[in-house]
């Protein structure tokens, strides 16, 4: 699998994705793509529907228990035999319970690691321990195996992105699937095991590791060069070709060497081509790794590379991931000193607050202030709109601890010490909070939850209704402070990896033209229509500027500009590149023709 993987990501990926895939494949290969995973959490992570790798983490979670439990079993079993099934009871208790803690406080910890996993394998274990004495007539194991399908069913149909997940919500259908197991093990004669024995079934049993190991690279690939919703005729697809990369697998890889028709008996010399692959699989995945997803291997692609690379490479977005995190550890009531852009040695006149993308307008933002001999700060956070005592949950990453409504607060008080800050920008992703997702393009749909003192939003009039009273807050606090408040539309929300998908267009063009997948104005409207009506009625509430779009986000056509002059407007989906800041700093001009005045006057 990891070899055909390789060979698929050699001709659709990039340089920047078959990079991660080198690596993703080298800790596939040693079982530790878990810890892989996990670290590569966070606001900016690449989308996790389109790492073809991804399902690798429970077969990484799966062997490091097979190696910690023999050891368990062996030094229970020398000395203490009778605690041996205590002990793994407790031990399974313990780590239920820490799941259940940590998909609250710590969900992508709790997710992929073992110590949080590991209860739901050792479920199996205790069952063939025997810690419940087998159903003794077909009725008690037929209401055992209904009860049991009936958990795992409706764990599925009931389960959301919202889930908090594994923890408690995992004992459902773990419970069920021990249910089954338990039903069937003295070979009562139920109508689920007739059910479970008929051969289609049985053979997809037989087939399921192989299926397992292919069916989500095929997904992976899909979304990486559909750039749209998947429909059913493209599930029935990749169900087939799943199915059939599975038998073949089964047929020709697995098989042969497992079993009693298998080409290799000896354990050690399975243990030895087993060595051998590793080490080889481990050469090549740090090899394309190591090589930065080599990207000599396209003819004439090295301007498209350099292209994808610029829009990628942004210094603001290191620059102040250090004061971000500073912020985040602060436990005092006061904000870190931001940093400045504009002239060196002026004294700062204004601020630049909001999420990522204030922080993607950063370049358009330092060329202004430049142009006028001015400074600000830049106080902005990924995932946090200006919103006064609102705060923002990421679903399914789950809370990160961070206080928004503390941290708003504690902005406030630095700008009230700071009168010299007359002019305040608020820049925000103010759809997405409104409508709860982003835009539906073939990205993975990462859901946010707005929370307000004890409500929570759940629907986008309440959605509309607490962000308007968020930012109604923040610009009244601004406006009694004698600041000149700027509201800022969000840009054309792309909906899909421009980079990748100009990469994509370049590459293969048959798969992918760029032009046609792009948003249109029209599409732009409908997502913008709430935001920008909540942010039309602030600014005539409070008779402060609001700037909007304008003709430099359309092409003449009426679709979303993503390439001018041969640079990429975006570094993703969603952030404006530097170039793309650049290309829409015009958009400020009157801004900071006013400070420039004022800044004159006073001087």
């Amino acid at each position: 699998m990891l070899i055909g993987v390789t060979l698929v990501g050699l001709l659709l990926q990039d340089a920047v994705d078959l990079s991660r895939l080198g690596w993703n494949a080298t800790a596939a290969t040693l079982f530790i793509s878990n810890f892989a995973f996990w670290f590569e959490i966070g606001y900016f992570a690449p989308s996790a529907e389109k790492n073809p790798l991804l399902h690798t983490w429970s077969l990484s979670v799966e062997e490091q228990f097979y190696v910690f439990f023999p050891l368990f079993m062996a030094l229970f079993s020398s000395r203490a035999p009778k605690a041996l099934k205590p002990c793994l009871v407790a031990g399974s208790a313990i780590s239920l319970i820490a799941g259940g803690w940590g998909a609250f406080h710590f969900p992508g910890a709790t997710f992929y690691l073992l110590p949080t996993r590991a209860w739901e394998l050792a479920v199996g274990s205790l069952l063939a321990l025997g810690i419940a004495a087998p159903p003794r007539t077909s009725k008690q194991a037929s209401l055992a195996s209904v009860f049991g399908i009936l958990l795992i069913a409706g764990s599925v149909q009931i389960y959301s992105k919202r889930t908090p997940f594994p923890g408690l919500m995992a004992l459902p259908p773990v419970l069920g699937t021990a249910l089954l197991i338990w039903s069937g093990m003295l070979n009562h004669n139920t109508w689920c095991r007739r059910l479970l024995s008929w051969r289609p079934v049985v053979f997809v049993g037989l087939i399921s590791y192989s299926l397992y190991l292919w069916h989500w690279p095929i997904i992976a690939f899909w979304k990486y060069v559909a750039f749209r919703p998947m429909e059913w005729l493209d599930s029935l697809s990749i169900i087939i070709v799943s199915l059939m990369l599975g038998v073949v697998s089964w047929r020709f890889v697995e098989r042969p060497f497992r079993g009693e028709g298998g080409i290799v008996h000896e354990r050690r010399t399975v243990f030895m081509i087993g060595g051998v692959g590793i080490f080889m699989a481990v050469i090549i995945g740090l090899s394309v790794w190591g090589s930065g997803g080599i990207p000599w291997r396209f003819d004439n692609a090295a301007p498209y590379t350099a292209i994808v690379k610029r829009a990628r490479d942004n210094t603001w977005w290191i620059q102040y991931a250090n004061w971000e995190a500073k912020n985040e550890s602060m436990g005092a009531a006061q904000l870190a000193q931001p940093p400045v852009v504009g002239s060196p040695g002026v004294q700062p006149t204004f601020a630049l607050i909001g999420d990522s993308h204030a922080q993607a307008m950063i370049p358009a933002i330092e060329l202004q202030a430049l142009r006028v001999g001015q400074s600000g700060y830049i106080i902005t956070r990924g995932g946090t709109p200006p919103l006064l005592d609102i705060n923002v949950k990421q679903i399914p990453l789950g809370d990160d601890g961070f206080d928004e409504a503390r941290y708003h607060n504690r902005l406030i008080e630095f700008l009230r010490e700071r009168p010299e800050l007359k002019t305040i920008i608020l820049v925000g992703r103010w759809p997405t909070y409104i409508r709860d997702h982003y835009v539906e393009r073939g990205e993975e749909q990462l859901c946010l939850e707005l929370t307000e003192e004890t409500q929570t939003a759940s629907d986008i009039s309440t959605r509309s209704a607490m962000v308007e009273r968020g930012l109604d807050r923040m610009v009244e606090r601004l406006i009694g402070m004698n600041r000149n408040v700027i509201l800022v539309g969000c840009v054309p929300e792309v909906g899909f990896d421009v980079p990748t998908a100009f990469s994509i267009s370049r590459r293969l063009p048959w798969i992918l033209d760029l032009k046609r997948v792009v948003p249109t104005k029209a599409d732009y409207e409908r997502r913008q229509l709430e935001s920008n009506l909540l942010l039309s009625r602030i600014s005539n509430r409070y008779h402060v500027d609001l700037i909007g779009s304008d003709s430099s986000m359309w092409d003449s056509n009426g679709r979303a500009l993503v390439l001018i002059d041969g640079e990429l407007l975006y570094r993703d989906d969603d952030h404006l590149s530097q170039a793309g800041a650049l290309h829409f700093a015009h958009r400020f001009d009157g801004v900071f023709d006013q400070l420039g005045r004022v800044g004159r006057d006073s001087r």
